[in-house]
């Protein structure tokens, strides 16, 4: 039997299980001793054999201690599978190979999906509240399957593996790989570098105006370079067809220099990359590039966003008679997943933090960071933003990393407004986290007053 299938069988029972007995088997000395017999029988197999498993289950699976000892032994035997782990040229070559191939662990598309545990809840919980807090391995239910697409990073198009940790060599003071260091670029300076198109007397769409903006990838590209960023992102609508060829041929052909690995260059209305778009609407898509200029993920806005009163199309500088428009897009059915050596990656296009459905595909499959291209005016401390990557944090333990651009609003009351907020989770979890501890709004040093300076001038953080 194919080890990740008896997994779920196991998990789909013992999930049901009251958590008090899950906490009084846990300590049985019968249960860890089934758990490390189980283990090593099973990893040694690469599968569970027949014979065991009816041994071990003569009944079949029940919320028993009997099942949980095997549960548990089996997600031991697993973390054998990890490519980034595990032991090369492991038994459970299987998984190992499904992981990489169909962005699972489980043979059976059927029954869902099965991942390695990456993230850990923000609340400071002293024993485990359900079954997950048990095991080191996720299980995302077969009605999530369809909202979810998991994808496994080629080596040579990773970001630097995390074992290479270690004193920094050039000497010069770049940061631990054990953390991210992360670039951002506002790339949008004013209004006219967005187009807005109106289809009807309902809905409105926005682009980038490339014209302007395609003199401008270079520098951009040279700031990126020189950040000492291995990932870099940039805003909503700062993106279309014309400029995604652009930015492939200045990575395909500017010799790197620096470190910087990969490219969230932006969303907008792309159609000649990703998966089609039927009908008239374009998507708003993000994309995700390689510095060699290879396309590594796609994810489409799943909900748009509905510009409302006079006050706010004042603010975005149009004048639409005061009638609600909604976001004239093909809607997004699903979230991507990067699988990288550095944790679990994925987009989340502007709205699409809001929505409560959107948010628990994120932390139902375990993703380690979340990058948010936005188009909105100046983000604050008080803004809609932070609430939202909050809860992913709490709830997931999700780094978060919004991205704005200059376009709607470059300062208030005087003051420059921040295009990056970062949300990290900190590794120990003593007490209850706040969002104003996890929050930092990077600023450049020196804001340049030209607005086409002060967009092509980078933010740094890291995750």
């Amino acid at each position: 039997m194919d080890a990740g299938d008896a997994y779920i069988d196991l998990y789909d029972v013992l999930a049901g299980c009251p958590q008090v007995s899950l906490l009084d088997w846990y300590g049985a000395p019968a249960t860890q001793e089934r758990a490390a017999e189980v283990c090593q029988v099973v990893g040694a197999a690469g599968e569970v054999p027949d014979e065991h498993w009816r041994t071990w289950l003569p009944d079949g699976a029940a919320c028993s201690e009997e099942a949980f000892g095997v549960l548990l032994g089996l997600d031991l035997a697993l973390l054998d599978a990890d490519p980034y782990r595990g032991t090369p040229g492991t038994p459970l070559g299987a998984p190992r190979g499904n992981l990489q191939v169909h962005g699972r662990l489980n043979e059976d598309e059927t029954r869902g999906i099965l991942l390695f545990r990456r993230t850990t809840p923000g609340r400071p919980s002293v024993e485990p509240e359900s079954i997950d807090g048990f095991l080191e391995l996720i299980r995302i239910p077969p009605h999530l399957t369809s909202k979810v697409h998991v994808k496994y990073c080629p080596v040579l198009d990773d970001l630097p593996d995390p074992d290479q940790d270690g004193d920094d060599p050039s000497g010069e003071g770049l940061p631990p790989l054990s953390v991210i260091p992360l670039a951002q670029l506002p790339m949008l300076a004013e209004p006219g570098d967005l187009i807005w198109v109106t289809p009807d007397d309902s809905h409105y769409t926005v682009a980038p105006n490339s014209a302007v903006l395609a003199q401008y990838v270079p520098q951009a590209l040279a700031e990126l370079d020189a950040s000492g960023a291995v990932l870099a992102l940039l805003p909503e609508a700062s993106l279309d067809d014309y400029l995604l060829r652009v930015w492939q041929e200045a990575l395909r052909s500017t010799v790197a220099d620096g470190p910087l690995t990969w490219l969230l260059a932006g969303t907008g209305p792309i159609r000649g990359q990703g998966p089609a778009a039927g009908g008239e609407r374009p998507p708003n898509r993000a994309v995700l590039l390689h510095r060699s200029g290879k396309l590594l993920l796609t994810q489409d806005k799943q909900r748009g966003f509905t510009l409302t009163s006079k006050d706010q199309q004042d603010k975005y500088g149009l004048t639409y008679a005061g009638s609600k428009r909604a976001e004239y897009i093909t809607q997004g059915t699903r979230l991507s997943v990067l699988e990288s050596c550095r944790g679990r990656f994925a987009v989340a296009v502007c709205e699409d933090l809001e929505r409560a459905g959107i948010r628990d595909q994120v932390i139902k499959s375990g993703t380690t960071h979340l990058m948010v291209p936005v188009l909105a005016g100046g983000m604050y401390k008080d803004g809609w933003q932070p609430p939202d990557a909050y809860m992913v944090a709490v709830e997931a333990g999700t780094d978060v990393a919004v991205s704005n651009g200059l376009a709607i609003e470059s300062t208030y009351k005087g003051q420059p407004v921040p295009t990056l907020l970062v949300f990290s989770v900190p590794d120990e979890r003593g007490d209850y986290l706040r969002a104003r501890d996890l929050l930092t709004m990077p600023m450049p040093a020196t804001v340049p007053a030209d607005p086409r300076a002060n967009a092509l001038t980078v933010r740094q953080a890291v995750w």
